[in-house]
């Protein structure tokens, strides 16, 4: 059974996938599945029929029926290394689990974010970053290099 969130994760959610630009035939990882707004992305990247990866706590995993095709624990550090190559991230998390998975995200691909990004996302200038840019978490994400703005990058 697919939840559907309240609207102002509705919005939230919606954005940070349609951030992320994928489509049919893509993956998407969505970091933060369990919680309002990253059942929002899932719900919004299913519509957009993309395939679609509940990254959650591994505690989550037995009631995380959320829609997605495939649910991985994030305080798995082996499962999260046997994920194949991602089209995009749309992390709703942050902190050690956004340092895993922006290694995990395909060259050109793009890490969407809507807390604070991985320390290590200058090391890998071939993925775009974006970052919502009227919280003051994407003001000072804004700052990194100009490879990641907004969803207008």
């Amino acid at each position: 059974m697919l939840l559907r969130p309240r609207v102002p994760a509705t919005t939230t959610g919606n954005q940070l996938l349609l951030s992320t630009e994928v489509g049919v035939g893509q993956t998407v990882l969505v970091a933060g599945a369990a919680g309002n707004v990253g059942r929002s992305a899932v719900f919004t990247a299913k519509t957009r029929r993309a395939t679609v990866i509940a990254a959650v706590l591994r505690r989550q995993i037995d009631g995380a029926t959320i829609g997605a095709d495939q649910i991985v624990a994030t305080d798995d550090d082996s499962a999260i290394a046997s994920l194949s190559p991602l089209d995009a991230v749309a992390d709703t998390v942050g902190g050690r689990t956004a340092e895993k998975l922006i290694s995990k995200v395909k060259p050109g691909g793009v890490y969407a974010t809507v807390v604070e990004g991985p320390d290590t996302a200058a090391e890998d200038p071939s993925v775009r970053l974006v970052a919502d840019s009227r919280n003051s978490i994407g003001q000072r994400l804004n700052s990194w290099p100009k490879r990641c703005v907004t969803a207008s990058c």
